[in-house]
């Protein structure tokens, strides 16, 4: 109530009493106010200025109180704004979708034992997610290891549980826990 009061009542009461005093020299109710004098003594000031110069005085403060309270709401609404789109912004980065490729050596399977396309799948889950996703699985060109595509995988998300199974056999191999848009290399010493 207090903010409709300082943000509409007082600037639209400083607008009648402006009128008021711009209708005083139209209309003639003015010639009352004309050669009054008006005695203020307040804030260490002593001033002796007319009805109409007062009412004036009066008029603009409370228009520009609440014109200054307007813009103070506009401000703190710009500044919550800003802050909700910053925090959008940094949403929509950490949420930010990739297609990521990985290379996959099975352990414990040499070039002539690896399953045959066919027969593997790989599945994988997000964490904190029960969904099972599928990748693309394929053969490099040089026949050696797989190659995942792993599609539409939120930038910063991680994987709780990749699995590569072997159908034909039953054979599984896992990856536990990591972030696919993170690569992790392991450097051999020279």
């Amino acid at each position: 109530m207090d903010s409709i009061v300082i943000s509409y009542i007082l600037p639209a009461l400083g607008i009648v009493i402006l009128l008021f005093c711009l209708g005083s020299f139209l209309f003639p109710y003015g010639e009352r106010f004309k050669g009054k004098i008006q005695r203020v003594k307040a804030f260490g000031f002593d001033l002796e200025v007319s009805v109409i110069t007062f009412f004036v005085i009066v008029g603009v403060i409370f228009s520009l109180t609440g014109a200054y309270f307007q813009v103070k709401n506009y401000e703190a609404e710009l500044s919550n704004a800003k802050d909700k789109l910053d925090y959008a912004n940094k949403k929509l980065k950490e949420e930010k979708r990739l297609d990521v490729t990985a290379f996959v050596t099975l352990e414990n399977i040499d070039v002539d034992s690896l399953p045959k396309l066919e027969n593997v799948e790989c599945k994988y889950y997000f964490m904190n997610d029960k969904d099972e996703h599928v990748a693309d699985v394929m053969l490099t060109r040089s026949g050696d290891r797989y190659k995942i595509n792993l599609e539409d995988v939120p930038s910063m998300k991680m994987i709780e549980w990749l699995e590569f199974k072997d159908r034909s056999t039953g054979r599984e191999w896992i990856k536990e826990t990591f972030l696919p848009a993170v690569p992790t290399y392991v450097l051999k010493e020279k």
